[in-house]
């Protein structure tokens, strides 16, 4: 946030010139900072059923916000969209479903539909279209569709394989387990990110036991090779 000026306090010190938050899961590491909204004044919160469904079986924040400020929350259907306008520009976004598992905390074994999703972003002005999918544990048609017809892609990068936390910390669960295609390996992500035609791809959601968090790493390296690189945290992309 310290390298995006335009979210900073512009009315005192406890404005945020943000509106409202598109959810693409109900993980503690993408909802957490809910709280910190809590000094907005009015803002919405947009997410499919799955993800409220789950945040009240085990993070229930929005009654505990709603004693701070004016919140608005939409349920979003899946692969719908919906339309966020801002004077003359208008933002479509749909969201696309990549996880069912429900996050650790609910205690829950059973799948839940759009527990965890991709959003599909288009400037309805120019066109301009961004695939945004920090959690996906498979490709669907739909994103697979998506993907190929996007100008840029943000990718899930969190594990390199499918065995890292395995081998780094002795966990017992893998790459899918956890929700996430690997980015490495005939089936990981890489390999169907660098046939599709996007003038920009990157990963997102990097874990820290992920080696391309090095610039330096043959991995990394491996990455470029593919026309495939890591977001930058105040990177800027024109579609």
């Amino acid at each position: 946030m310290l390298h995006a000026a335009s979210l900073y306090p512009q009315e005192g010190i406890r404005h945020t010139p943000l509106q409202g938050v598109l959810l693409t899961d109900a993980e503690l590491d993408h909802t957490l900072g809910l709280l910190h909204l809590r000094e907005g004044a009015r803002w919405s919160l947009h997410a499919t059923r799955g993800m409220l469904d789950c945040m009240a079986r085990g993070f229930d924040v929005v009654p505990s916000l709603r004693r701070y400020a004016d919140i608005d929350v939409q349920e979003v259907p899946l692969d719908a969209p919906r339309t966020f306008r801002e004077g003359d520009e208008a933002i479509r976004v749909r969201w696309l479903e990549t996880d069912r598992d429900p996050p650790l905390y609910t205690g829950a074994n059973d799948e839940v539909g759009g527990a965890g999703c991709a959003l599909v972003l288009e400037d309805e002005g120019d066109g301009g279209k961004l695939v945004y999918a920090p959690g996906v544990a498979f490709v669907s048609d739909a994103l697979r569709a998506a993907c190929e017809d996007a100008d840029a892609v943000l990718f899930d990068g969190t594990f390199w394989t499918g065995d890292e936390m395995q081998h780094v910390t002795g966990g017992t669960r893998d790459a899918r387990a956890m929700g996430h295609l690997a980015i490495d390996g005939p089936d990981g992500s890489a390999a169907f990110l660098a046939e599709l035609p996007a003038a920009t791809k990157r990963y997102v959601h990097i874990n820290n036991t992920n080696p391309v968090l090095d610039a330096s790493s043959w991995q990394r390296a491996r990455l470029r090779q593919q026309g495939l690189d890591v977001a930058e945290d105040g990177e800027e992309l024109i579609l």
